[in-house]
């Protein structure tokens, strides 16, 4: 799990409906990259589901306690099936201290919490808190610190190899290369990387760059000038060039630039 994966996390617990484009615009990834990446976090057991969170007094649950019970070892078996099929129970710790169970409950009224630490006795004696209110509400735990993001995107952008293909307008003589006009340039990091007449070649060409500098993740954006046939097959060649790289392929609709590309 890298830097990118903890940020999409973050963005996650912080709105798990969040569309997979913004998601994306946050961390620099093409949407399929995302929904790639979110997979792999749950399949490995890092995200383990999503839910809503709910507004319990709006739902007539007006009273929310904390209740320590003392449970013995011998009764554990017991206990936690019981505890587990109690619907007002909304989290059930284990902890140390004079206590060995710390249970998080909601009910309608103070009636109900009664009758339910009644039938908590059997197990041993408890310790209740009513809560009057609540300054910080539930919130998922940070899996990257402000200043850690910071440093791991800046560094992540550093680490980012940027491509362009676009075509000359005139005939010139540049960086040693003799240029004709129609040609196609092909830029690598802001220096122009080679001229040819064909596009392919220099899509062959600067995906053989990304390959050899070992990037792992390329997204590839497509301009208005490129049907998408055309764009399927520098997808295909990409994939070819750098077998070991996840490669997507977006529709940029951008003028000028037949191709943007980004490899990490």
């Amino acid at each position: 799990m890298d830097h990118i994966d903890r940020k999409i996390i973050d963005l996650l617990q912080n709105n798990a409906r969040a569309p997979l484009k913004e998601i994306a615009d946050h961390v620099f990834l093409s949407s399929p990259a995302v929904s790639a990446r979110m997979a792999r976090l749950e399949s490995s057991g890092t995200i383990t589901g999503y839910q809503a969170q709910v507004d319990a007094p709006k739902l007539g649950y007006m009273v929310k306690a904390f209740i320590n019970l003392e449970v013995e070892p011998n009764q554990k078996p017991e206990f936690y099936p019981y505890i587990e099929n109690c619907p007002n129970v909304m989290e059930c710790n284990c902890v140390t201290g004079d206590y060995s169970m710390f249970i998080k409950v909601c009910f309608h009224t103070t009636q109900e919490l009664d009758q339910f630490i009644n039938q908590l006795h059997r197990f041993g004696r408890t310790r209740t808190q009513i809560v009057f209110s609540t300054p910080v509400e539930h919130r998922g735990i940070p899996a990257m610190d402000p200043e850690e993001n910071e440093a791991a995107m800046t560094d992540c952008l550093s680490g980012v190899m940027t491509m362009q293909i676009t075509y000359a307008a005139r005939d010139s003589d540049f960086d040693g290369f003799d240029i004709h006009a129609g040609d196609y340039l092909g830029l690598c990091d802001g220096a122009l990387a080679g001229t040819a007449r064909e596009i392919t070649t220099l899509l062959a060409s600067l995906a053989d760059k990304a390959a050899e500098a070992g990037k792992e993740f390329i997204n590839i954006f497509y301009g208005a000038d490129i049907q998408e046939p055309d764009a399927e097959a520098a997808l295909e060649l990409f994939r070819q060039h750098a077998p070991d790289a996840e490669v997507n392929l977006v529709s940029g609709g951008q003028p000028i630039y037949y191709y943007l590309i980004s490899a990490e």
